[in-house]
C-alpha cells in the first residue's frame, strides 16, 4: 500500500531502475535443442499496468483493488515470453495506491525481496528528486556469483555432503501418518489456504531464553516443538521435516536478486522417550550439522536417497517449517508510506 501523492512517471523510472540492475529480472527461458536456456536482454525495462479506480464509488474501490491484486498474483507465466517480474498499479485515489510486485521464484526469492525494496525506495526517491540513483553499481551479475560459488564447491567437497546426507536421512520415513482429516474416498485437492495466529509475547520471550540457555536459536526451539507436535500426531519416533536455507555463502551474493535459496532436511529423532530439552539439543546438533553440509543442492539429495516418487507429494517430507525475519517492506520516501498489503495467496 502505497500513502501519500506518488508521482506515476517516477515510480515506473524506479522500477526500471531496479530491473535494469539485475539480469535474473530481465530473464527469459528459451529451449535450444529441447533445453532450456537463458535469454537475458540487456536493456529491459519493467513490465508494469496501471487500473485507475478512481473513477469508481468509494465504497467500491477497496474490494475491486483486491480482486485486481488477488487476480495480478495467481496469473501464471509464460517463461519464454514474459520477464520473471511483473507489476501492477492500482490507483484508488490522489493519495493512495496498491503495488503489486509478482516474483516467478526461478528468479528470486524471500531474501531477494528485501533487496527489490530497499533498492526500489532509493530509486523512487531519486527519481522524485530528479537526481543520480546512489545505490552502488552491481559489480558482479548472478550468473557470475553462483559461477564462483560453484567452483569453489570441488568434487572433493560434494562427495562428503553427499555421504553425510545419505548416512543421515538413512532409515527416516518421508511419510507422516496423520490422523483422517477428510471423508473416506472424497478427491484429493492442491488449493492451499492461510491460517493466521500470534503468538503471545509472553511465549515468544521464553522461547528466546530457552534458546539462550540451550546455546540453540529460536529457530530450533520452534523446530522442536513441531517435531514435538508431529510425533504426538503420527507416534513416529523419526521422519524429516524440511526448511529453507539462504544459500548465500559469499558476501557479493548478498546484494543480488536472484534464487540462491536451498532446502535443508532436519531429521527427527524422538527416539528414546526424550525430555524436550533433550530433543531440545538434538534438534541444534542436527541443524549445525546441516548447515555444515547446506551446499549440496536438494535435488542433488533426493537423487542420492532415491526415494519413491509422486506427483501429490514432496519427495523427502511432507512438513517444512519456514521461520522468516520481517522483510523491511516498510518505509517513507519522497513523500510517500509503504507498507505490505496481505494477498490470499
Amino acid at each position: 500500500r502505497i500513502l501519500g501523492l506518488i508521482s506515476v512517471p517516477a515510480l515506473r523510472q524506479a522500477l526500471d531502475t531496479v530491473v535494469v540492475r539485475h539480469e535474473t529480472l530481465r530473464t527469459r527461458f528459451v529451449s535450444f535443442n529441447g533445453y532450456p536456456v537463458q535469454a537475458i536482454l540487456d536493456d529491459a525495462g519493467a513490465m508494469l499496468t496501471e487500473a485507475d479506480l478512481r473513477s469508481l464509488e468509494p465504497s467500491h474501490r477497496q474490494t475491486r483493488a483486491r480482486r485486481l491484486l488477488d487476480e495480478a498474483c495467481r496469473q501464471p507465466f509464460d517463461l519464454t515470453s514474459d520477464p520473471p517480474v511483473r507489476f501492477q498499479l492500482i490507483l484508488l485515489d490522489d493519495h493512495e495506491a496498491h503495488l503489486a510486485a509478482v516474483f516467478h521464484h526461478i528468479a528470486s526469492d524471500g531474501w531477494s525481496l528485501g533487496v527489490f525494496m530497499e533498492e526500489f525506495r532509493t530509486a523512487y526517491q531519486a527519481a522524485v528528486a530528479q537526481e543520480p540513483v546512489p545505490c552502488p553499481p552491481v559489480r558482479h551479475s548472478y550468473t557470475e556469483v553462483f559461477r564462483h560459488q560453484g567452483e569453489r564447491y570441488d568434487d572433493m567437497a560434494r562427495a562428503r555432503d553427499r555421504d553425510y546426507w545419505t548416512t543421515q536421512l538413512h532409515g527416516a520415513s518421508c511419510d507422516l501418518e496423520w490422523p483422517a482429516v477428510r471423508q473416506d474416498n472424497a478427491p484429493a485437492g492442491y488449493e492451499g489456504d492461510l491460517v493466521r495466529f500470534t503468538l503471545p509475547a509472553d511465549l515468544v520471550a521464553h522461547v528466546q531464553r530457552l534458546a539462550v540457555q540451550e546455546r540453540a536459536t529460536p529457530f530450533m526451539v520452534l523446530m522442536a516443538g513441531l517435531q514435538t507436535l508431529l510425533y504426538r500426531y503420527s507416534g513416529q519416533t523419526e521422519f524429516n521435516v524440511g526448511t529453507p536455507f539462504a544459500g548465500r555463502t559469499s558476501r557479493e551474493a548478498e546484494g543480488l536478486i536472484g534464487p540462491f535459496v536451498n532446502t535443508l532436511v532436519i531429521k527427527a529423532d524422538v527416539s528414546r522417550d526424550p525430555t524436550f530439552h533433550d530433543l531440545l539439543r538434538r534438534v541444534r546438533d542436527t541443524c549445525v550439522a546441516a548447515y555444515a553440509h547446506s551446499r549440496l543442492p536438494f535435488d542433488e539429495v533426493v537423487e542420492a536417497m532415491n526415494p519413491e516418487r509422486g506427483s501429490d507429494r514432496s519427495p523427502l517430507f511432507r512438513v517444512m517449517l519456514v521461520l522468516q525475519p520481517p522483510l523491511p517492506l516498510k518505509g517513507t520516501c519522497a513523500g510517500i508510506t509503504v507498507s505490505p498489503l496481505e494477498t490470499s495467496t
